[in-house]
C-alpha cells in the first residue's frame, strides 16, 4: 500500500514565544521536516488520521519501532478542539544532522529558526 504525501496543519501560539520556542526544539531534536508559512506550522509526511489519546499536551512525537524493517516511524500529535481528539502523521524526517539543516534551508525556514535548530542538534549529539 503506497501512501500519499500529506501535511498537519498546526496554528504557532503567536503570544506565547516560549510554546514556540518548545514545539520548534522538539521537531528540531527529532530532525522532522516542517515549513512556516504566515503563523501556521505544516509538518509534512504520510497518513494523515484523527484518532483518540490519552493525553493532555497538545503537541506531542510518538515513536513507533518497525523491527522487520529496521526503521522508526516520528508520529506527530496535535489537538483538536475536542478532548483527547488528535491529528497525528507519520512525519518525515532526517537521519542526520547536516541533511536535515539543509532540507530547513529548501524549505525557506527563518534564520534564527535554523539556528534554533543547529542549537538543538548539537545539544542533543552533547547528551548521546
Amino acid at each position: 500500500m503506497v501512501e500519499e504525501l500529506a501535511e498537519l496543519i498546526v496554528e504557532l501560539p503567536t503570544e506565547d514565544d516560549r510554546k514556540k520556542a518548545a514545539i520548534l526544539r522538539m521537531l528540531h531534536e527529532n530532525k522532522i521536516v516542517y515549513r512556516i508559512e504566515g503563523s501556521y506550522l505544516i509538518v509534512e509526511g504520510f497518513g494523515l488520521e484523527m484518532v483518540f489519546e490519552d493525553d493532555d499536551r497538545e503537541f506531542f512525537i510518538k515513536y513507533e519501532v518497525k523491527l522487520d524493517r529496521g526503521r522508526v516511524i516520528k508520529w506527530v500529535y496535535a489537538k483538536m478542539d475536542e478532548p483527547n481528539v488528535y491529528y497525528r502523521i507519520k512525519a518525515v524526517h532526517c537521519p542526520s544532522s547536516n541533511g536535515y539543516i539543509k532540507a530547513l534551508r529548501r524549505r525557506g525556514i527563518p534564520s534564527n529558526c535554523i539556528r534554533m535548530a543547529s542549537e538543538a542538534l548539537r545539544d542533543s549529539e552533547i547528551k548521546a
